[in-house]
């Protein structure tokens, strides 16, 4: 699938229901997974350092409606940090959406209540829509945020931990699709050589 750029992710957080842009930067920056983003209550933002703790996840299962259990895999519960700039929207964010309680929703429903997959989903495809990404995929921004970490210099055992990977194999994604950028930078820097150079 094609990478997202930063300026598209962030076409769609300006786009989308004000309630979801801080979990669209979140997923972005905190290569965070849906369910994970959905299971997140106030207590798991620590202001002071700056991170996300993931703990749960958050699932619509079959004749039972929203469940919230154990994270895909014991590599999964793990705490993030995030950029700077990403704290302060999720402060905004708590200010607006949710309750002050510990045990608060950090995303909640128009409705009220915590947000399901279904109001998720529909505002991500009308804001996908109107910025003309159709076929994205709110799994893109986890791609995205991980890939990022890789061209920002992360190895393989740390990308493993911020994504909550259970082997390195899935976490050397990143570090292939990061490669595979750094030659297109490189490729594009050649047309900077005069041509009697590139002969």
């Amino acid at each position: 699938r094609a990478l997202l750029s930063s300026e598209q992710v962030h076409a769609i957080a300006d786009e989308i229901d004000p309630r979801y842009r801080a979990l669209v930067l979140l997923a972005a920056y905190g290569s965070l997974r849906r369910g994970e983003l959905l299971a997140l209550q106030r207590q798991h933002i620590n202001e002071l350092r700056g991170t996300v703790s993931v703990e749960a996840q958050a699932q619509l299962v079959a004749g039972m409606g929203r469940v919230v259990r154990a994270t895909k895999t014991a590599s999964s519960v793990r705490t993030v940090a995030l950029p700077a700039p990403l704290i302060s929207e999720l402060l905004a964010h708590m200010d607006s959406f949710t309750s002050a309680e510990p045990h608060a929703w950090l995303f909640t429903a128009e409705k009220g209540g915590p947000a399901r997959e279904a109001d998720l989903g529909k505002a991500w495809r009308v804001a996908a829509q109107a910025t003309g990404l159709p076929v994205a995929h709110l799994h893109d921004l986890r791609h995205f945020g991980g890939t990022l970490a890789a061209q920002a210099g992360a190895t393989i055992r740390e990308l493993q931990s911020r994504l909550g990977h259970s082997t390195a194999r899935a976490a050397m994604i990143y570090q292939h699709a990061a490669e595979h950028r750094d030659r297109e930078l490189a490729a594009k820097m050649s047309e900077s050589f005069p041509d009697r150079l590139l002969s």
